[in-house]
């Protein structure tokens, strides 16, 4: 007990913690209201700045940002948050698209997009077993292929859905998915040493969970905002999984060497397979 009294730099800040879980309500609330307005970014600011000040003062930050300062990780976190990003905010523009533009009820367009997930588990079961070369480019393929799946998707279901050619396309996409993750994370873990990957997990767990509420507010207030412009929300979605597969490739040069690290000691986000 004495040793828990003198860790105090240990101590969860609450104060900090509720208003970074608030920021996400707040970015997607604006596409709930009748009347559409922006975001408030106060309230994340002022999280921001109280971490910041609770890091000078020598106690521990809700997010260590510190372990970004190292080669490859910001990037790579940049690349896994791209990914996740997208993914919300495609699933998001695709669930509208059925069930508004082709009139599928809720069931049949929640089955529609049941190929994505069965191509993303059985991909993530299969990373592993892979050889390390092929590994080694499944963060830069992934992307590039979701995003063809993306644009392919667009142009298809233009005027009615086609089950069987959408639900292959809906498969290898949610396979590019697994692809384009896993392997990441499983990279960016060994980038870090043993004592920063409790802060990496909590960066990555939080990025993704942000870059999810704003690709839907982007993606998706695109959608809304423009809809005589159907292959808008499919353009920028191309555009931005270009862009993390850039990220990525700037992840795996030689120049960011992993340290030796024990992967189990990383909290992996749910749903995503170990590398």
């Amino acid at each position: 007990m004495s040793e828990l009294r003198a860790d105090r730099a240990g101590e969860v800040c609450l104060v900090g913690e509720a208003q970074l879980g608030g920021e996400p309500g707040q970015a997607v609330d604006p596409l709930l209201q009748p009347v559409q307005r922006p975001p408030d970014p106060q309230p994340v600011a002022v999280a921001v700045l109280g971490e910041v000040r609770r890091a000078r003062r020598g106690r521990d930050p809700l997010l260590d940002v510190a372990v970004l300062r190292r080669p490859g990780v910001a990037v790579g976190l940049a690349a896994c948050c791209v990914v996740m990003g997208c993914y919300a905010g495609f699933l998001f523009v695709l669930t509208l698209r059925l069930q508004d533009g082709l009139g599928f009820t809720a069931p049949a367009a929640g089955l529609a997009f049941l190929p994505y997930a069965s191509g993303f588990a059985l991909c993530g079961l299969a990373v592993p077993r892979l050889p390390e070369r092929i590994r080694g480019v499944l963060p830069v393929a992934g992307p590039l292929v979701l995003a063809t799946v993306v644009a392919a998707l667009a142009w298809a279901s233009r005027a009615a859905w086609p089950w069987v050619p959408a639900s292959g396309l809906l498969l290898v996409g949610g396979a590019a998915h697994a692809a384009s993750f896993s392997p990441l994370i499983g990279r960016l873990t060994g980038i870090v040493p043993v004592a920063s990957a409790a802060a990496l997990s909590a960066l990555v767990s939080t990025g993704t969970l942000l870059a999810a509420v704003l690709g839907v507010t982007t993606i998706g207030g695109l959608h809304l905002a423009l809809p005589g412009a159907p292959q808008a929300p499919a353009a920028l979605t191309v555009t931005l999984l270009l862009l993390g597969a850039l990220a990525a490739h700037r992840t795996l040069r030689p120049s960011s060497s992993p340290a030796r690290v024990d992967h189990e000691v990383v909290a992996r986000p749910a749903g995503v397979s170990e590398p």
